[in-house]
């Protein structure tokens, strides 16, 4: 649309420009006349849609003709959809009371009018008497009625109360903990001495970093203890120790309990993990505001409530499958075949059997 504007007022301009007489100056001969060139129009300027009133026809289409047969046959008919109408269309088929941009209005417009056109169609060619058609029908309103309820669900618990935003927010305080972390690492394996045996190198790995842990319990600076045992086993490039700011959540399951349990200045046990020998230290640790974490904690409340909504209602069931019908073979592993029943009369090897013809 803005581009259509501004190229309508561009070829304006350009035909003012041509047709405008220029006075020549004093002592020169006025050129030729010329024969005036068409002015192009200048569009108006087109209303913007939030401006129009909820009753204006915002889709016109002819011929099509919903309602009585007769009118379906005569064609003599035509559809209106107002402005009203097609919003309140778009918010039930995108789950979203949120207004589309000017270009996706006009898509969603165009595959709609292609919707209503391809129905009437349908409809008049007697599709809508199919008994599939009525099956599928049934079907469409299970998988409606079920969307529409679980969207129920989500404008029921999509605002929390103040009560239930700060009944979890004090349940879940180790999710809303900042820790400031830092991490001694030991490899297990030195790229500078290769002909060194593994094993011989890795009981040496274990015990500088047992001794590093030991002595960073008592209060040594963990960047340091780090650089003297990389320079102790020959190791180059010793990374960084200090971590930032982690919370739980981003940090490793099978080290969770161990660091949660930690107080500032605390280590944990030194674990041998298969790249190497690790151990942590808690140098601070602070719990964030409830107005900093409010908006996580509605949409995780607000989604808790909403499973267990679901839950609910699946829970209440015990549907049955026939596992002969729905289990899936293994990978590489052929399903067994199925031999037919042999018919009444007939003899071994007559017909599930041939013998191999002579070649």
């Amino acid at each position: 649309m803005i581009r259509t504007v501004l190229t309508c007022v561009l070829a304006g301009a350009a035909a003012f420009a041509q047709t405008t007489t220029s006075v020549p100056p004093s002592g020169q001969s006025s050129p030729p006349a010329q024969a005036p060139r068409p002015v192009v129009p200048v569009m108006p300027p087109v209303a913007p849609a939030e401006n129009l009133p909820p009753d204006t026809t915002v889709i016109t289409i002819p011929g099509v003709c919903p309602g009585t047969a007769a009118n379906a046959k005569s064609g003599a008919c035509t559809t209106t959809i107002t402005k009203e109408q097609f919003n309140q269309i778009v918010s039930l088929i995108t789950y979203s009371n949120q207004p589309l941009n000017p270009a996706a209005r006009r898509n969603f417009a165009q595959n709609y009018i292609q919707i209503l056109a391809m129905a009437d169609a349908a409809e008049k060619s007697g599709m809508d008497k199919d008994p599939k058609f009525a099956e599928l029908l049934k079907i469409m309103r299970v998988r409606t009625l079920a969307d529409f309820y679980r969207r129920s669900l989500e404008g029921k618990y999509s605002n929390p109360s103040d009560q239930d935003i700060e009944a979890y927010y004090k349940q879940n305080q180790a999710k809303f903990e900042q820790l400031q972390l830092e991490r001694l690492y030991i490899p297990r394996i030195n790229p500078k001495t290769p002909n060194m045996p593994r094993a011989d190198f890795e009981k040496k790995a274990e015990r500088v970093a047992s001794e590093m842990r030991e002595r960073a319990s008592k209060g040594e600076e963990l960047s340091k203890l780090q650089v003297e045992a990389y320079n102790t086993l020959d190791l180059a490039s010793p990374p960084p120790t200090d971590l930032g700011i982690k919370t739980i959540t981003s940090i490793s399951p099978v080290w969770q309990s161990d660091i949660t349990s930690l107080k500032p200045g605390e280590v944990t046990r030194m674990k041998s993990e298969p790249a190497g020998f690790i151990f942590y230290k808690l140098r601070a640790r602070n719990v964030l505001p409830l107005a900093a974490v409010k908006q996580g904690i509605i949409h995780e409340v607000s989604k808790n409530n909403m499973d267990t909504a679901i839950h609910a209602a699946m829970d209440r069931l015990h549907p049955e499958l026939n596992e002969q019908f729905f289990t899936v073979a293994p990978s590489g592993v052929r399903p067994p075949r199925l031999v037919p029943s042999q018919a009444p009369g007939a003899t071994q090897g007559s017909a599930a059997q041939k013998p191999a013809s002579p070649k």
